[in-house]
């Protein structure tokens, strides 16, 4: 029905202004070093935003108007929440909040550069979506879009860590302390490939298991699974990304930054092409795999060459790698003690991938991050 169309866009245009808005104060928090308050009002904000629908659907009615609705009222609350929380620091620290068009002027050029990495980034994750349903059928359009949620579930592990680092670089670069920055980045560059490494591992090792618990369909595990593998590589490219982005940004070398999105924006499309005309649809995955992969060279290439020159490429390349060498060899050898062979509980599957997933966690976090010496600051 045409007015609940409109009710929908309506709710839906009014929490996207909030989000926006809501992103100024959750980058002032970041800006002010409160990474801990900040998650917690987004934790706080997300379960409500999940959990609490149901209730809203229990006390009024279950339909769309009930969940925008819902969602906008949630949206007021975490802004206001986000806005007091926000000046409470600020008054904390003796400051006095004001608008400053000058202090706006004066980071113009940084502005427009981080706009067009979160626009090119955008691109580079979305674009598929776009293409991918004018080659193949609606069928192979809902197998790819299941393989895409699961794959890129890993990013809520990789953004609070670069929300936590980036603050730091920033404060470091601003201090003209290069040793401590060179250190910040190798250890959060380790431990984004510890946290987003072993989930990744799991999928490569256990996609069919790991499909099959999630929509406990046979059919779609089966013909999904070797699209989760093919795009595994590339979400987990995209997750390392972010953190020499991290490093350039702090750094204000933001067009280094836009330079590899944009070359690698460019080639999208041609790859994704050239993948489907050899392989098909899982020639798609395959070419957005392996653009996501040259974003994150040419971003580490870009990255050493301009702030990092004291760390050698292949070092840079050996803190990413091995947590994942080291997860990948645990998953594997996991596999073979238990074998999901015979299992067809989606409970029990799922609750054995879990207990992989999680033991690969904690021995790779231990084997090379816990269990190992800070990195030296230089080569």
């Amino acid at each position: 029905p045409i007015p609940l169309v409109s009710f929908s866009l309506t709710m839906m245009s009014i929490a996207s202004v909030q989000r926006v808005i809501e992103g100024i104060y959750r980058a002032a928090l970041l800006g002010l070093h409160r990474p801990l308050l900040m998650n917690a009002l987004s934790i706080a904000s997300s379960s409500i935003r999940i959990i609490g629908v149901f209730g809203a659907f229990a006390l009024v009615t279950v339909g769309l108007r009930t969940f925008f609705a819902w969602q906008v009222l949630v949206g007021i609350v975490t802004l206001t929440s986000y806005a007091v929380a926000t000046h409470w620091v600020i008054g904390r620290e003796g400051r006095r909040a004001r608008f400053n068009v000058r202090l706006l002027r004066g980071i113009q050029g940084f502005a427009s550069g981080a706009f067009a990495v979160s626009a090119l980034g955008i691109l580079l994750t979305q674009l598929d979506k776009i293409v991918v349903p004018g080659l193949v059928s609606l069928r192979d359009v809902g197998y790819y879009s299941a393989a895409v949620v699961i794959a890129t579930g890993i990013y809520q592990m990789v953004l609070p860590i670069f929300q936590s680092f980036y603050p730091r670089l920033s404060f470091l670069h601003t201090t003209r302390n290069e040793a401590q920055f060179v250190a910040t980045y190798l250890q959060g560059a380790r431990l984004m490939a510890v946290m987003a490494g072993p989930p990744i591992v799991v999928f490569l090792c256990f996609s069919y298991d790991v499909l099959f618990a999630w929509t406990g369909n046979a059919e779609v595990a089966h013909a999904a699974a070797p699209l989760l593998r093919l795009l595994s590589p590339g979400v987990l490219a995209y997750g390392l990304y972010h953190m020499p982005l991290a490093a350039l940004l702090a750094a204000e070398a933001q067009r280094v930054a836009v330079r590899a999105a944009t070359i690698a924006a460019l080639m999208l499309v041609p790859c994704l092409l050239i993948g489907f005309e050899f392989a098909g649809i899982e020639g798609l995955a395959l070419g957005w795999s392996g653009v996501m992969i040259m974003a994150l060279t040419l971003n580490l290439i870009g990255m050493q060459r301009e702030i990092l020159g004291s760390v050698s490429l292949l070092r840079l390349l050996r803190d990413s790698l091995w947590p994942i060498v080291v997860a990948f060899a645990l998953a594997a050898g996991l596999g073979q003690l238990l074998p999901m062979a015979g299992i067809s509980s989606r409970l029990a599957i799922a609750g054995v991938v879990g207990l992989i997933g999680l033991i690969v966690l904690l021995l790779t976090a231990w084997l090379t991050w816990i269990g190992t010496c800070p990195a030296p600051a230089t080569e």
